[in-house]
């Protein structure tokens, strides 16, 4: 993937490649990070699950039953940022 994007996400590969690039972001500064500790991101990561059904909802989408790799891309991309 040449950018972070979540919503391409289908498979373990993908989702790799996926984290490697928010890594590359993290690191080289392309995006600012609203949560770049690790406590802090994972405090964001821990909110947005939370809430995740509130994303669902103000999207329109139909929240999965289950959870796949698009989804778990999502609630990494979103802790980026969440508060």
């Amino acid at each position: 993937m040449a950018t972070v994007d979540c919503e391409s996400v289908t498979n373990r590969k993908q989702f790799c490649e996926f984290l490697d690039d928010m890594r590359k972001e993290l690191i080289e500064g392309q995006v600012q990070w609203e949560n770049s500790t690790l406590e802090n991101f994972l405090e964001a990561f821990s909110a947005w699950v939370g809430d995740m059904d509130g994303y669902y909802k103000n999207r329109g989408i139909e929240r999965p039953e289950t959870l796949g790799w698009i989804d778990l891309a999502r609630m990494f991309h979103a802790a980026r940022f969440y508060e």
